[in-house]
């Protein structure tokens, strides 16, 4: 008895009439409506989202770069004024330099053309030497020579 049922329930599943029926051309058109309009409504729908997404993202981006440049003004504003400062601060350190080098500078040259005078009058009291020096050799000679005529005489 187990078996007859099995069996009459296996042939009741296995001959259901969906299983024999077939597609018609207006089964086939309908399909293929229903798929085209479930096209058109997908991208009617994929339409609107990318247009809110593009609404959102330039939305989105303007208050982005709003909010930027409110935070970048007071930082320009302190970069001005260190900039400033700095320049400041260099025109200061260049006078500095420049005193520095007189202040080093004006004794060294007053030093230099000391010396270089020391220098000159050196070379002229050397020359003033060379020519006593001369001199006296030369009056030495007329000495030997007048004491050679006074021998003679």
């Amino acid at each position: 008895m187990k078996v007859q049922i099995i069996f009459s329930t296996l042939i009741c599943l296995l001959c259901c009439v969906p299983a024999f029926g077939d597609l018609t051309v207006d089964d086939l058109g309908k399909i293929n409506t229903m798929l085209r309009e479930s096209e058109k409504r997908m991208q009617e729908f994929v339409a609107r989202e990318t247009k809110h997404i593009r609404e959102f993202v330039a939305k989105e981006t303007k208050h982005t770069r709003e909010s930027v440049a409110l935070e970048i003004a007071p930082v320009t504003t302190k970069i001005d004024e260190v900039n400033k400062r700095l320049d400041i601060a260099f025109m200061l350190i260049i006078a500095l330099m420049a005193l520095i080098g007189v202040v080093i500078g004006i004794p060294q040259i007053i030093v230099a053309i000391q010396s270089r005078k020391e220098r000159l009058q050196d070379k002229k009291i050397a020359e003033q030497d060379e020519k006593i020096a001369e001199q006296e050799q030369q009056l030495e000679a007329m000495r030997a020579e007048l004491e050679a005529i006074k021998q003679h005489l």
